[in-house]
Order: C-alpha cells, then sequence, then structure tokens
C-alpha cells in the first residue's frame, strides 16, 4: 500500500557457513530501507524459494532446505519483518523423495496455496498443497499462531481452537459422520472408518480431509 517491494532470497555466507533467508524492503524509488536476516540455521542449507503478499499487508515465505532432507518451509511476517507464524515445515506425508523449488500465491480469501517439485517413487512430479483457515493475528506482531494447518494425510484428525466451533464431518458421498460443537483448545477425531477422503465443515468454510489407516 505504500509502494513499497520486498525480495526474499537466500544466501550461503562463509566464515561462519550460514545458510539464511534474507529479506529485502524497498521503496518505490529502489532505495534500501532493509536487508537482513529473516531466517538461519547452520545445519540446514537454505535455497531459493518464493515470496507473496496478502491484502492484509502480511507476507508468505517458502523455501526449500537440504538437510535433514529436501523439504519444504513456511513462514509469515509483517512488512517489518516480525514472524506473524514462526517458521514450519508443509511438506509432510507421504514421505518426500526430494522437494525443491516451491512457488506461493495467496488467494482472496488470505489463504496461501503452495507447489513444488517432489521426487517420489520413480518420477518427479509438482505437489500441492493449501492453508486451511487463516491465523488470525492478535495481540501483539510478535506472537506466533499455532493454528496454521497445512492439510495432510494423517489417522486422525486434530484441530487446535482458539474458539467455540460447530464441526460436521461428511464422507465423499455427502453422507453426514458427525454434527458436534468443539471447544478450545482441541478437537479430536478418531473414528473407525476407512482410509479415504471426508470433508470438514467448520461454521461455514468446508475443507477435505484425507484419512489414512
Amino acid at each position: 500500500r505504500s509502494d513499497h517491494l520486498y525480495i526474499a532470497y537466500t544466501r550461503n555466507l562463509p566464515n561462519p557457513y550460514e545458510p539464511s533467508v534474507y529479506l529485502m524492503k524497498l521503496d518505490k524509488d529502489a532505495n534500501i530501507l532493509r536487508d537482513d536476516t529473516v531466517y538461519v540455521n547452520s545445519s540446514w542449507a537454505a535455497y531459493p524459494g518464493d515470496i507473496a503478499i496478502d491484502q492484509k499487508q502480511r507476507l508468505h515465505l517458502v523455501w526449500m532446505t537440504t538437510a535433514p532432507g529436501w523439504e519444504i518451509y513456511y513462514a509469515m511476517l509483517d512488512t517489518a519483518g516480525n514472524f506473524l507464524v514462526d517458521t514450519m515445515k508443509i511438506v509432510c506425508k507421504p514421505p518426500s523423495g526430494g522437494a525443491e523449488y516451491p512457488r506461493i500465491a495467496i488467494d482472496d480469501s488470505n489463504l496461501a496455496r503452495v507447489c513444488w517439485d517432489d521426487a517420489r517413487g520413480t518420477s518427479w512430479d509438482v505437489y500441492y498443497k493449501w492453508q486451511l483457515w487463516d491465523p488470525e493475528v492478535s495481540g501483539g506482531s510478535n506472537q506466533s499462531q499455532t493454528q496454521f494447518i497445512f492439510p495432510s494425510s494423517a489417522s486422525r484428525l486434530e484441530l487446535k481452537l482458539s474458539e467455540e466451533t460447530k464441526i460436521e464431518i461428511f464422507d465423499v458421498m455427502g453422507r453426514k459422520l458427525i454434527k458436534t460443537t468443539a471447544h478450545p483448545p482441541l478437537f479430536i477425531w478418531s473414528p473407525p472408518i476407512p482410509s479415504g477422503i471426508y470433508f470438514i465443515k467448520l461454521d461455514q468454510r468446508i475443507y477435505p480431509f484425507v484419512l489414512v489407516r
């Protein structure tokens, strides 16, 4: 909104060797307003990622690492570089054979969409994950949020709740399996039903869930 430009990039600094993710901020005349590290881990090599900004002026960053394996990481910051969602791994199940070159975009609901190259099995394919809901940040920009979820295959559903929430779960035929009102801090659903795709309705929004037995 202030005509600023944000650039996320990676750089490996020698002496000591520190693979890092950097955030550069420029004004509309290309003057550098900041250029410093937002992520450092000397045991993980960081490689080029991607950045997007949502309508609430929050920066969404993704990048890849090479240790302990090739994985994709995510963080959300404000435009001053303060963490709103701490660094988290978003490549989970099935096991990755090598996740590379992530790209991120933000939809009209301020939810993150991420895709990347991944070697699983005998070939390289494009994989995709999406954010289930917007982690509303309150109480200051330095508070990390724990409700940010990229859905993965799992043997049970766990939802971290900040308020009373109406929950309904359906199978792919539209049959309602459960209807309840859940209370903070945690809702766990571990039903004796087959593996498959199910749909979770939280208040008025619906999200897919992959159950694996």
